[in-house]
């Protein structure tokens, strides 16, 4: 087998290779999926005690910084 003829065979092999599967499935679903509805998660209820609810954490990064300019 000639080099160049060698040479194209592994060429075209890769690229045929590399096409396989690349872009998914190629056909249309029959019907498209069904959205399931979310219900809202419910309120916490209060304190039994009367004191009121602990609040959440406090994440620096979203804090501004304290400075003051003047």
């Amino acid at each position: 087998m000639n080099r160049h003829h060698r040479l194209f065979a592994v060429v075209a092999l890769a690229a045929l290779l590399s096409a396989c599967g690349a872009k998914g499935p190629l056909f249309m679903p029959e019907k498209p999926a069904e959205e399931v509805p979310v219900e809202p998660a419910a309120e916490p209820a209060p304190p039994a005690d009367g004191s009121t609810p602990a609040q959440p954490p406090v994440d620096p990064a979203t804090v501004p910084a304290h400075g003051t300019r003047g």
